[in-house]
């Protein structure tokens, strides 16, 4: 997808190059040419439109896939903290765990020197 984005705008850049190339020739189109209707006028002012169209056309797709690289780029993010999530979660519950495992071991450890006190009669 990222080769589609780096396509569509190198093709983005190239219609407005095109469509700058058009424009700067455009200022040596004589305003009687224009007007008066001259045939080779007429065909450059619709030649222009139709790069300038095209460039429009070009840079539409060019961020509709930036839009999609954001989104993809989004839900990556959100995965991301999903996993980081989860993850804390886990080491929360193994942690947890271990003190309940640390809290039968110390209640373990006190009845035996309960007991040996008792016996000892302490």
């Amino acid at each position: 997808r990222l080769r589609k984005a780096y396509k569509d705008r190198k093709r983005a850049l190239e219609s407005l190059r095109k469509a700058k190339d058009m424009l700067s020739l455009s200022s040596n189109w004589s305003l009687l040419g224009i007007y008066g209707g001259n045939c080779l006028t007429f065909q450059r002012i619709e030649n222009a439109k139709r790069v300038l169209e095209k460039t429009i056309d070009d840079i539409d797709l060019f961020l509709e896939e930036i839009r999609d690289q954001k989104e993809k780029l989004k839900e990556i993010e959100d995965l991301d903290r999903s996993i980081d999530n989860i993850s804390k979660a886990l080491c929360d519950e193994m942690f947890q765990e271990r003190v309940k495992d640390i809290q039968e071991e110390l209640n373990t450890a006190t009845k035996a020197i309960e007991s040996i006190l008792s016996k000892l009669g302490l």
